[in-house]
C-alpha cells in the first residue's frame, strides 16, 4: 500500500501523514511497541495459568498471532528493514522480555522445564528460534506452520517436563 492509498483510507492528507509520522517504514518498525502493549493488556490472565509452560505458549500465541494478522509480505518487508538499519522491530519489549525469563526461570524451579542451560541463555535460544522461524514464515509467504514448529523446537530447548 501507497501513502497515497493509506492516506485515503484514513480520511487524510499526505502532509497530516508526514505530520505524525516519517514515513511507511516507520509504521512497520512501531508493530511491535503496539503489539507488546496488548500483551501487557493480557498480563493477569497469562499469570492465571498454572502451567509455565501454558504461560510461555500465551505470550507467543499473541506474538504470533499478530504476525500472522500483518501477514507474511510485511513481516518480510520488516526483516528487510532491520537488514538495512537495525530498527530494532523484533526485540521483545523489556516488560515481556523480563516476564518470559521470570516464566523460564519459574519453570526450571518447579521441574516443568528441565534443561540445565541458565534461564538467559534459553530465553536467548527461544528468541533465535522464533526469528529463524519467522524468517522462515515470511519466506514461504506463510505457508509454514510457524507455531507448530516453534512450539515443537521450544519445548526441545526448554526440556519440558511431563511432570512439571
Amino acid at each position: 500500500m501507497t501513502v497515497d492509498q493509506l492516506c485515503k483510507v484514513l480520511g487524510i492528507t499526505k502532509p497530516t501523514f508526514y505530520k505524525y509520522v516519517p514515513g511507511k517504514e516507520a509504521l512497520l518498525t512501531s508493530f511491535y511497541d503496539a503489539l507488546c502493549n496488548q500483551i501487557a493488556g493480557h498480563f493477569v490472565d497469562i499469570y492465571k495459568l498454572t502451567s509455565c509452560r501454558d504461560q510461555f505458549h500465551k505470550i507467543y500465541d499473541l506474538i504470533i498471532d499478530g504476525s500472522y494478522q500483518l501477514g507474511p509480505q510485511l513481516i518480510g518487508k520488516m526483516l528487510s528493514l532491520n537488514l538495512v538499519n537495525d530498527q530494532h522491530s523484533f526485540e521483545l519489549r523489556e516488560p515481556i522480555a523480563n516476564m518470559i525469563l521470570a516464566i523460564i526461570e519459574k519453570g526450571q524451579q518447579n521441574g516443568e522445564f528441565t534443561s540445565k542451560l541458565t534461564a538467559a541463555d534459553l530465553f536467548d535460544a527461544v528468541n533465535f528460534d522464533f526469528l529463524g522461524m519467522e524468517y522462515k514464515w515470511s519466506v514461504k509467504k506463510g505457508d509454514f506452520d510457524w507455531k507448530a514448529k516453534f512450539y515443537t523446537l521450544t519445548d526441545i530447548l526448554l526440556e519440558v517436563s511431563d511432570q512439571g
